[in-house]
């Protein structure tokens, strides 16, 4: 039996962030725990491991996720699984991309992600979504 991770461990903002990029998931963490004392934050390197935290997961407040997370895997296609799954709950959803144009903003607009942001992001701006 699938044991679900309670709401009652909760102390703080609870946030997923999914990005290859481990250095990026490090810096992630830590302004997070900066920005918001005793805030969660989960770093995962691949969409395997994200979902399946996410699935398990009932008090997740933000998901972040990288654009250009894996070969032929975004952060559009990873919302869409998360939303057909029944599994993104109430969390708000991000993206983050070392490349902003028109399209990804329409894409992004059009699918309800709440933001769309440029990479690097800084700690003022990362807590007026978080926040």
């Amino acid at each position: 039996m699938e044991q679900k991770i309670e709401a009652s461990e909760k102390k703080g903002l609870h946030v997923v962030y999914i990005d290859d990029n481990d250095k990026a998931g490090f810096l992630m963490h830590l302004v997070i725990e900066r920005i918001s004392p005793g805030a969660i934050c989960r770093y995962f390197p691949t969409i395997e491991q994200a979902i399946e935290y996410i699935r398990l997961t009932i008090d997740i407040d933000h998901i972040i996720s990288d654009l250009n997370i894996e070969h032929n895997y975004d952060g559009f296609t990873l919302y869409r699984e998360l939303k057909e799954k029944d599994i993104l709950r109430q969390a708000r959803f991000s993206i983050l991309t070392g490349s902003i144009d028109e399209q990804v903003l329409e894409q992004g607009h059009a699918l309800g992600i709440a933001h769309i942001l440029p990479k690097p992001i800084s700690a003022d701006e990362l807590k007026k979504i978080l926040i």
